[in-house]
């Protein structure tokens, strides 16, 4: 009974001074460690990155090859590989061309028709001083397609670069225009559904003689060409008859 006694009055005695503060100040310490604690460790964690967006193929992509090129695509998704094979087949023509020509739009596209066979198209456009060279390849296959319209630029841009060393006599050149032009044009009534605009492009219209616009049409590789004379400064139409020759429409005021 004393000893349950003097136990109870140690129990009950009351702390030192010293020893409570030491114990409410290790308490505070504790809890105020407890509370930062959760704002601390999520700081320490590395910034998470956003979570990427799903690329769609049906978009339009538009990448840069070089300085020189473009190249876009429609229902069509960019590949690392098809890349290099533009800059090496394309971009290897217009670097070999570089003299002559300042820039090229490289576009590619598949056709979702199960009824069309070559459904791969690859179109170029090269600027060049001047002039537009433009050509177009449909195949089964995307690569045979760069292939045959790497082919046809280099063509066309070899005859640019000929011409302007000198290789063709001018002179022959505006009697064969003259020739081609002497008949009067007469335009023939034609048939179309014009329900719907399918494409809208836009074209630069320097002023051009009669000579320089035949050879911008043959490099372009369109039945006709929109230019401004020189000569009147009014916009012509330079197109290629059925019978063979060119035509010319120009306006009458």
């Amino acid at each position: 009974t004393w000893l349950a006694e003097n136990t109870r009055q140690q129990t009950a005695a009351p702390l030192p001074a010293d020893l409570f503060t030491a114990v409410n100040t290790t308490m505070h310490s504790r809890l105020t460690l407890c509370a930062f604690l959760p704002a601390l460790l999520q700081a320490l964690q590395p910034a998470r990155a956003p979570p990427a967006r799903p690329v769609s193929t049906r978009a339009r992509a538009t990448v840069m090859a070089n300085s020189l090129t473009t190249i876009s695509a429609n229902n069509l998704k960019m590949t690392d590989n098809i890349k290099a094979y533009v800059e090496e087949k394309i971009g290897g023509v217009v670097e070999k061309y570089a003299g002559v020509s300042q820039r090229c739009d490289t576009h590619l596209s598949v056709m979702r028709n199960p009824a069309v066979a070559d459904s791969d198209v690859a179109e170029v456009v090269v600027f060049c001083k001047g002039e537009v060279v433009r050509a177009e390849e449909r195949s089964p296959s995307m690569y045979s397609s760069i292939d045959l319209v790497a082919d046809k630029v280099a063509r066309k841009l070899r005859k640019v670069k000929e011409r302007r060393e000198g290789k063709r006599n001018k002179p022959q050149l505006k009697m064969s225009l003259g020739e081609m032009l002497e008949d009067p044009v007469e335009m023939e009534p034609e048939v179309f559904d014009a329900t719907s605009l399918i494409r809208r492009k836009t074209h630069a219209m320097p002023a051009q003689s009669l000579s320089d616009a035949m050879i911008c049409m043959d490099g372009l590789d369109h039945d006709f060409y929109m230019f401004t004379n020189e000569e009147t400064g009014k916009i012509n139409v330079m197109y290629k008859r059925k019978e063979g020759g060119l035509g010319l429409i120009e306006p009458e005021n």
